[in-house]
């Protein structure tokens, strides 16, 4: 079904979908940069990423030293 964007046709449209939200803080770039090629053989990424792409806890370790954000993590 169509969403309508007239009157509160899109609120009944939407109501019953699920609706992901991202609520993240950007402190800083990370220093130095890390590469794609770094992130995929660190097991960070299984592939160049095509918009925001969760990182799974175990490829943490291998952002960690670029994360020098001026306050503990």
């Amino acid at each position: 079904m169509p969403i309508s964007t007239n009157g509160a046709g899109w609120y009944e449209s939407a109501v019953n979908r699920w609706i992901t939200v991202i609520d993240f803080l950007h402190v800083q770039h990370l220093q130095p940069a890390v590469g794609l090629p770094r992130l995929l053989e660190a097991g960070v990424l299984r592939g160049a990423p095509q918009s925001v792409t969760s990182i799974p806890r175990t490829g943490l370790a291998a952002l960690f030293p670029s994360m020098n954000f001026g306050f503990a993590l």
